[in-house]
Formats: C-alpha cells, sequence, structure tokens
C-alpha cells in the first residue's frame, strides 16, 4: 500500500471514529431526554388528572371519573390509565397496544425504552380515596427517536464524506512532492537523470529531494565523465586525427570482425582510393595541395559509407583510404566508386578506385591479395575508371532481379529458409541465448546470410523475410532466448508493433523468448526508432539489443541512455583494443554498462585465451566459433 493510501485511511479511520463517538453520545443524550419527556408528560397529565378526578366527586363517582379518563385517553398519548381504590382493586382502567408500523423491530429492541409510568394519589380533602396511574405512550418516542437516528446518520455520512474529501486533497498537496520524488526514482532506474528545481514546502519532505538530486546530479556527472572517458580513448585508438577517418587498426578489427560472423554483413565489398604518384604532387604542388586532395577523397569516401549499413572509412596508409561497404550488390557498388571517380577527375585529381568483394569465413590476407591486384589493374588506367574484382563464387547463382524475387518469395513460401542457431553462453556453461542465422537452400546448397541478404535488400524484401522468419521461430518450442536480427525497415514500419502484438499471445504458448536484434549503424542513424521500438518490445515482455556495437563517438554512449537496449554485443577483438590494460579504461566501459544496467555480449570469441581474457574482465556471455559453431535447429 501506497504512503499516500496508508496515511488517508489512518486519518480518514480516525476521522469516523470521532465523528461517531460524537454521534452517539449526541444520540443516547436524545435518548435521555425522551425518556425524561415521557415521564414529565406522564406525570402532569396524572396530576392534573387526579385533581380533576377529586374535585368532581370527591373520588368516589366512578362514572364520573371514567368519563374523565376517557376524555384524556381517546387523546392518543398515553398506553395505559389505571384508576384504583385504597384496597388497589382496579376500578377503571384503559389500554392500548404498543404498534411500531414505522420504526424498524431491529431498532426498538436496541433501544427498549421502558414504560414511562407516573401514579397520584386521588384524595377526599384529606383522605386518601385511591391512585390514578398514567403511562405515556412509547410509540411517539420510538417515531422521534428514528427520525432523529436517520438525521443523525445522514449527518455522519455527509460529514464523513466531507472530511475524507478534505484529507484526500490535504493529502495530495502536502505529498505531491513525493509523486515527483517517485518520477525522479524511476527514472533514475530508468537510466534516465532528472534534476527537481522545484522543492517543496514540507521540511522533510524537501530535504528528502535535496539529498536525491545530489545523487542524481553525482550519477549523471559520473555517467558523463566515463562516456567521455570511453569516447577520447576510443579517438585515440582509432581514429586518423589529420583526417578524421578511422585508422588501419580499426580497419583489420572490422574487417576481421565481419568475415568471422555469418549474418547480412558478413559479404560485401572492400575498396580503396590511392593517390597517384603522391611525391610527385607533393613535390612540384606543395604539401597543401597534397593535404587538399587527401581531405577531398576523405570527404567522398565518408560520403559513400554513411549511407551504407556498417559501412566503414578508414585511412590505412598516409595516401590510401579504404572502405568497408557491407550488404551492397555489384551493381550498387559500381554506381558507387564510378561517381566518386567522376568527382575526382572534376575536382582535377587523378586518383586510383578499385574493390573487391569479401565474404564470410575469408582470410584477411587472401581479400587484401585480391584488392592489390585490382588497384594495380586500376592504376594501369590512371583513374579514369574504377576496377572491380571479381571473385568466383560457385554456390552463388548469377541471377537477374527477377529471378532472385521469384526465388525468394518461392523460398518463404515453401519454406526453403533453413534456420542456424549460434549460442551465447554464460562463464558456467549455460546458454542464455541462442542468434538465429539464416541460410537459403538453394540448387542443392546452403547459402549464408550474406550472399542473398543484398539481394533482399536492393529488392526491398528485408521487412517481409523478416516477418517470415519471426513466424517460422514462433511455430516451434525453444529451451533458451532466440535472438533474431531485424531489419530498418521492419522497425521502422507503422503496422510492425500492431503485427507482433497480435502474435504475442501465440508466442506465449510456445513460451518463446524472444529478443530483436539491431545493427549499430542502423540504431546511430535513427535513434528515435530505435527507441521507440525498444520501448515496445520491451514492454512486451521481450529484448532489444544492438549488435556490432562500437565507440564512433559520445553519440554512441549518450543514445544509450534513451534506447535503453538490453544488452550490446561487441567484437571481441574490439572489446579487448578498447578496454586495453588500463585499469581506468576498463572501470570507464563498465561503469557505464552498469549504471544504465546493459548486459555486455562479446562475440567473435575465437580461442580460449580471448574467452579467458574477457573473463577476467567481467564479460560473462560470450559467442564465437570456439564458443559454439551454428547448428541446424535450436536446442
Amino acid at each position: 500500500m501506497t504512503l499516500f493510501k496508508e496515511i488517508t485511511l489512518a486519518m480518514s479511520v480516525l476521522v469516523v471514529a470521532l465523528l461517531a463517538m460524537t454521534m452517539f453520545s449526541n444520540y443516547r443524550t436524545n435518548v435521555r431526554f425522551i425518556e425524561d419527556q415521557l415521564y414529565t408528560s406522564a406525570r402532569n397529565t396524572a396530576s392534573s388528572l387526579g385533581l380533576a378526578i377529586s374535585k368532581a366527586s370527591n373520588g368516589e363517582d366512578v362514572a364520573m371519573a371514567e368519563t374523565m379518563i376517557n376524555a384524556v385517553f381517546d387523546s392518543g398519548l398515553y398506553e395505559a390509565i389505571i384508576y384504583r381504590n385504597v384496597d388497589g382493586e382496579v376500578l377503571y382502567e384503559r389500554h392500548t397496544p404498543l404498534t411500531l408500523d414505522t420504526v424498524p423491530e431491529w431498532f426498538a429492541h436496541s433501544i427498549a425504552l421502558p414504560p414511562a409510568a407516573a401514579t397520584v394519589p386521588v384524595g377526599k380533602e384529606w383522605m386518601l380515596v385511591g391512585q390514578l396511574q398514567i403511562e405515556g405512550h412509547r410509540g411517539q418516542a420510538y417515531t422521534q427517536m428514528w427520525d432523529a437516528f436517520k438525521e443523525v446518520i445522514a449527518s455522519f455520512i455527509i460529514l464523513s464524506v466531507m472530511a475524507m474529501a478534505g484529507i484526500f486533497f490535504m493529502l495530495k498537496v502536502v505529498l505531491r512532492s513525493l509523486e515527483a520524488v517517485r518520477e525522479q526514482a524511476e527514472a533514475v532506474s530508468g537510466n534516465r537523470f532528472i534534476i527537481q528545481d522545484s522543492l517543496p514546502r514540507t521540511k522533510e519532505i524537501r530535504d528528502v529531494v535535496k539529498a536525491i538530486n545530489t545523487l542524481v546530479y553525482k550519477v549523471k556527472e559520473v555517467y558523463k565523465q566515463e562516456a567521455d572517458a570511453v569516447a577520447r580513448y576510443n579517438t585515440l585508438l582509432y581514429e586518423d586525427r589529420q583526417t578524421h577517418l578511422k585508422n588501419r587498426d580499426f580497419f583489420m578489427m572490422k574487417l576481421g570482425s565481419l568475415v568471422s560472423g555469418e549474418d547480412r554483413f558478413s559479404s560485401g565489398y572492400v575498396a580503396a582510393f590511392q593517390l597517384c604518384d603522391p611525391d610527385k604532387v607533393k613535390h612540384e604542388e606543395g604539401g597543401y595541395v597534397l593535404q587538399k586532395v587527401l581531405s577531398f577523397i576523405s570527404d567522398i569516401a565518408r560520403g559513400i559509407v554513411n549511407g551504407v549499413e556498417e559501412g566503414v572509412a578508414c585511412r590505412v596508409r598516409e595516401f590510401d583510404v579504404m572502405l568497408i561497404i557491407p550488404s551492397l550488390e555489384e551493381s550498387e557498388i559500381t554506381g558507387l566508386l564510378t561517381s566518386a571517380a567522376e568527382s575526382c577527375r572534376g575536382a582535377g585529381y587523378c586518383v586510383t578506385i578499385a574493390a573487391t568483394p569479401y565474404r564470410a569465413g575469408e582470410a584477411a590476407s587472401e581479400l587484401l591479395s585480391h584488392l592489390d591486384y585490382a588497384l594495380m589493374q586500376a592504376e594501369a588506367e590512371r583513374g579514369t575508371a574504377p576496377f572491380l574484382y571479381r571473385a568466383k563464387h560457385d554456390n552463388v547463382p548469377t541471377w537477374g532481379h527477377d529471378a532472385w524475387r521469384k526465388h525468394l518469395r518461392n523460398a518463404m513460401k515453401l519454406d526453403h529458409f533453413v534456420a542456424f542457431y549460434q549460442p551465447v553462453v554464460s562463464r558456467n556453461g549455460l546458454t542464455v541465448q541462442q542468434e538465429l542465422l539464416l541460410r537459403l537452400e538453394l540448387e542443392g546448397s546452403l547459402l549464408n546470410a550474406g550472399a542473398f541478404i543484398p539481394v533482399v535488400g536492393h529488392l526491398e524484401l528485408q521487412e517481409e523475410l523478416d516477418r517470415y522468419v519471426l513466424d517460422k521461430v514462433g511455430e516451434t518450442l525453444h529451451a533458451s532466448e532466440i535472438a533474431v536480427n531485424v531489419s530498418g525497415n521492419f522497425i521502422a514500419h507503422s503496422a510492425t508493433m500492431g503485427w507482433l502484438a497480435e502474435r504475442k499471445s501465440s508466442w506465449e504458448t510456445n513460451k518463446l523468448a524472444l529478443s530483436f536484434e539491431v545493427s549499430n549503424s542502423m540504431v546511430m542513424a535513427e535513434p528515435e526508432t530505435a527507441a521507440t521500438f525498444s520501448a515496445f518490445v520491451q514492454k512486451q515482455g521481450w529484448r532489444f539489443g544492438i549488435d556490432h556495437f562500437t565507440v564512433e563517438s559520445e553519440k554512441e554512449l549518450t543514445s544509450l541512455q534513451r534506447i535503453k537496449p538490453s544488452y550490446l554485443k561487441i567484437d571481441a577483438v574490439y572489446l579487448l583494443s578498447l578496454v586495453g590494460s588500463e585499469g581506468k579504461r576498463e572501470a570507464a566501459l563498465f561503469t557505464i554498462a552498469r549504471l544504465i544496467d546493459i548486459e555486455l555480449i562479446a562475440t567473435g570469441v575465437d580461442s580460449e585465451e580471448t574467452a579467458d581474457r574477457l573473463h577476467q574482465l567481467g564479460i560473462d556471455l560470450l559467442q564465437g566459433f570456439w564458443i559454439g559453431e551454428p547448428a541446424k535447429g535450436a536446442a
């Protein structure tokens, strides 16, 4: 029970008790007054009637007494009038039964008024000749008391309601600031930091608000300081100071992370922009022109990757910029690079542009060899056109868009997609989550997501495929949580939340624990959309995770407060390099995670040594081929 309800109840009981006691006291006083009134009336009437009888006939004319008694009794104010002689014999009497038509029987029994009888002597001069006894009629008293009782009850109810209403509004005013304190505390638990500027008047509550404000301020400052520390360390570690692109270390880490995975980002293209004859430009035109050309190339590269999910541009050598461009088709990458080459020629710069595809499981050394070959071929053209190295992938069909669209839709209709699951394992060896990895059964072979997802994106079938996958997952029982990667189109579509709400009951029947994962680049591109979707799925009892999380700037860390993900998946190599060997950096990263209640899951764990280092850092949840390879069907 809330404090407000407890105080309201206590004060209401107290007020009701006081009113009840007051009303009862007044009521008992009224009862005694009526009893006294009945007796007084009977005594006065008896005295008057007895005197009249004694004067009229010296008390000996019974007939005259009867006449006088009848006249008084017929007034209906008395229950009985009895006239006796000196020996106690009844000379004449009149009685009327006590009937209570308008008064409840229970009320009459609870009051139980005694007979109000008064007896006076009837004398002849100084001689006693008889006695006259009169009993007041209690029926009118009961009726009068019943009416008074109803008035008392009505007054009691009205006063009680008024008192409780007054208590309610009084407490609302007094405890209004406590509601703000509650909201402030809930905001802190929800990873939001609210400072109350308006302090309550009540001293005790004002002191509580001041203490909470101080606490929230300190937590906010700690979060900001730790976020700044991680962002600065990341900048020093992975950012090229001159161009503000990522550096070679980040390029190798990111490329290794992508090719070691098995999702829609595990295939794509690596492109290179290389300045022709940089030494000649430097000596003939000067270092200023050289830096200007480098900035121009960097801007073009940055513009290309900004529109590509999980794309990144890196300065790997002094005059070489490389791009990782996941999930694009050959026609799309050709268009981007051709446009870049035309921009360079238009600006009067000679830039060699080449690209080569990458796919899951490919060695970085082999990939870079292909890129070097492509650069040599492009160099022969002196920057006139980009060169695209075409690696032969025997198991990937070279269909046109219409054929791909037909085969993909038939695969969904005929259920030719196969679900593989890769476990996320805790320190004690328990599988806490399984990430769904989709493969396509096509012409006798299985294509991983990197081979067909770029086509899905180009044909704008992402949302349709996401719904198919979720329905497929929801049809079967699973022993642990299932993580499903969904596209930006899926979470941004206005009908998605309604579609998920319709399936919630059936999924709960199968006891499906579900988690939705979205790539970090998509989240950073549409933070409000991600925040809305995250709030919705967590309200439904599911979880929301960010995959391929990296720290580009402080923006990623501050956005986490608004998005409130359940967990982050971070590449093990990147995580270890970001944490480093300095305890301060370690504290900064994990302090942020603890402050906003986010789990960290290390992905791409490829060895026992890596797992041990992560466990030493406090990372309990690991995923990777060394932890467990993708397997068909969930355990």
